[in-house]
């Protein structure tokens, strides 16, 4: 038995035994979508990481940071530049990037770096001298890959099943058994999200950026 069916039997069971008298066997595929929400919830508090390669291109500003349909990336930890680059990117917020563009600079490396619209922007923009260099980008998400359903398995370390269950649980009771459930849910991200900073787990799904 897969991850994906063994979670739903354990949110299932739960169900039946919390609310015997009234309890209705809910969608399989709302257990699912739920079990996916739990899933994108321990990613973005646990501050799963990525690093994601960019190709500098002459002249262009913005790269993607979209994989597939999803936008999967929170913020930005830090950029790698190659060694031969003489000076580091500043990521900056929003906020600041029309100064930033505004600014007169006479280095042609790019040296600001900020997320808009699920793009990498940079600025100065590459010259022909950088062109084809790669940055390394360490940045963290918000969800996962792929979504969680009869034929897909969660993406985490199975550590975390326990979680997905509690989560996905609470979100089909009602009163003390709903907040139960999802202290539970939320007491393990407490006692697990250590993990993830320790180890910079990364999502076992490739994807191409």
């Amino acid at each position: 038995m897969g991850r994906t069916a063994n979670i739903l039997g354990r949110v299932v069971r739960n169900l039946r035994k919390h609310d015997p008298v009234n309890y209705v066997p809910a969608n399989v595929t709302e257990i699912y979508d739920e079990m996916a929400k739990a899933q994108d919830q321990i990613i973005a508090l646990c501050q799963f990481d990525k690093e994601i390669e960019i190709l500098l291109i002459t002249g262009q500003e913005d790269y993607s940071l979209t994989v597939s349909t999803r936008n999967i990336i929170g913020s930005i930890k830090t950029i790698i530049t190659p060694d031969d680059w003489n000076y580091p990117i500043e990521i900056v917020d929003n906020a600041e990037w029309d100064n930033i563009v505004n600014g007169s600079y006479s280095i042609t490396q790019p040296l600001y770096a900020t997320i808009f619209t699920h793009k990498l922007l940079l600025h100065p923009v590459p010259t022909s001298g950088h062109n084809g260099d790669i940055l390394k980008v360490w940045a963290y998400l918000n969800a996962s890959l792929t979504i969680i359903g009869a034929s897909v398995e969660p993406e985490i370390p199975d550590y975390w099943d326990d979680a997905i269950e509690y989560y996905t649980t609470s979100k089909f009771l009602i009163g003390p058994d709903r907040e139960r459930f999802y202290g539970m849910f939320v007491n393990q991200v407490r006692e697990l999200g250590h993990l993830v900073q320790k180890k910079h787990h990364k999502l076992k799904v490739k994807g191409t950026w």
